[in-house]
């Protein structure tokens, strides 16, 4: 904000983030002003991509795109080419045409190379192959179990205990053949003083055994307030 008004001194700038829009109608009051053009530029952050109707604005920026691809995730792309799709589509929604300037220090990523052509089809393509190629969904089901806890050696010794356990249950029923399991710390290893281990479950299209997988886990470990157990997880770090 600082930066845009040093270069565009006359114009007029409105901000829309988490401190700008934290009070009730907060985010509604700057979108209102901006789309009347009480305003001549609008930054924010990811709030501003999606879904709003602004058929005065012709130009679009975006800088460091390519952050969230750095994600250990294997939805990291798709989340990327959904952003970039949303916010380029708030320029030009009138008759006058739109431009979008995407900032990256990655430019040859597919995600954003899709972005810039508007292909769809072609990035589809693509992150279906590569998930039917590591049996990510679709083509198979996740749960993510959060272990959290003041001590790493701890979480990481109940991390590898659930572990036993679920290799124990899908043996005896005869279902280890379809199950993975990765365990690894989170993205955010240290969060509100504890450490946290994720342990992955990934098992091939089998719905059910999933459910039964977990179900079977033990009383002590559902129902432990540090232990998270989350189906068809949206995010997996």
């Amino acid at each position: 904000e600082e930066e845009i008004k040093k270069e565009f001194p006359e114009a007029k700038v409105l901000r829309a983030d988490k401190d700008t829009t934290s009070k009730k109608e907060g985010f509604k009051n700057i979108y209102e002003k901006f789309k009347k053009h009480e305003a001549d530029i609008l930054i924010g952050t990811q709030m501003i991509a999606k879904g709003l109707h602004l058929p005065k604005v012709s130009l679009v920026g975006v800088i460091l795109a390519d952050i969230g691809l750095n994600m250990p995730d294997f939805r990291a792309s798709e989340r990327n080419f959904q952003l970039m799709t949303q916010v380029s589509g708030r320029a030009g929604r009138s008759k006058s045409p739109g431009k979008v300037i995407i900032q990256s220090y990655n430019p040859e990523h597919l995600a954003l190379n899709c972005t810039k052509n508007q292909s769809y089809d072609d990035f589809f393509n693509y992150e279906r192959t590569q998930r039917k190629i590591l049996n990510n969904p679709p083509f198979s089901k996740l749960a993510k179990i959060t272990i959290e806890n003041i001590s790493y050696k701890e979480a990481q010794r109940i991390s590898e205990e659930i572990d036993r356990k679920l290799w124990q249950i899908a043996r005896e029923n005869n279902f280890a053949d379809k199950l993975e399991i990765n365990s690894y710390p989170a993205y955010i290893m240290r969060l509100r003083g504890k450490y946290r281990i994720i342990v992955l479950i990934k098992i091939k299209e089998e719905n059910d055994l999933l459910h039964n997988l977990v179900e079977n886990l033990g009383k002590e470990y559902i129902i432990d307030p540090n232990i998270k157990i989350d189906i068809d997880p949206i995010q997996i770090t």
